[in-house]
């Protein structure tokens, strides 16, 4: 019973964590709500993931971890960009299929990172 809601109150934090995140980061306020919980929503969506039963729920993680990525080259924290677009690559890898247009997609990203970084022969491989 204690998994239960164990898994019950991850959920529930999951999908608060979810629900806080700003709709972009365009103005102050927005990247100081997505920087004050960027840290939380990395840590809840891979604890969640941890804990995922089914598929639907890794693929919501990936795509928070993707947000979290979109959010970071927003506010132009590059540094930490990579590490959730990876993520959330490497979970739509896992549950979707290399060949899946979601999973596609996010190496379309990564490689466009890469690229306006200026990190021209990452993109390519």
């Amino acid at each position: 019973m204690a998994v239960n809601k164990q898994t019950d109150w991850l959920g529930l934090c999951f999908d608060m964590v979810e629900g806080y995140m700003p709709a972009a980061c365009e103005d102050r306020e927005q990247v100081n709500q997505f920087m004050r919980i960027s840290v939380h929503a990395e840590a809840v969506a891979e604890y969640f993931f941890s804990t995922a039963a089914q598929r639907a729920d890794a693929v919501k993680v990936a795509e928070l971890f993707e947000k979290i990525g979109d959010y970071y080259d927003e506010c132009g924290v590059f540094g930490n960009v990579l590490h959730s677009y990876f993520r959330s690559l490497e979970i739509r890898e896992e549950h979707l299929g290399e060949r899946h247009p979601e999973t596609a997609i996010m190496c379309d990203n990564i490689g466009l990172f890469f690229t306006k970084t200026g990190k021209h022969n990452e993109a390519i491989v």
